[in-house]
């Protein structure tokens, strides 16, 4: 697992995944390496609050310090 932290958030991900940080609008993307597909977006509420839009084939585990974001190859 790759490792970053956004926000107050620990965040762990696939290493499969590239990702993108947006610190204006608290959002960030999980990307394919060949940025030909979205994996999933997370968006980051002014509370510290996230919504999670995730493909089907995505895991969350989630704490109270840390996110991690996993996905199943098919």
């Amino acid at each position: 697992m790759k490792q970053m932290t956004f926000n107050h958030m620990k965040i762990n991900y696939n290493p499969a995944m590239h990702v993108f940080t947006n610190d204006d609008t608290k959002g960030i993307v999980f990307v394919s390496k060949g940025l030909d597909e979205i994996h999933t977006v997370v968006e980051v509420s002014e509370n510290n609050n996230f919504k999670i839009h995730p493909r089907w084939n995505v895991n969350f585990f989630v704490s109270d310090s840390e996110i991690t974001v996993d996905f199943k190859l098919l």
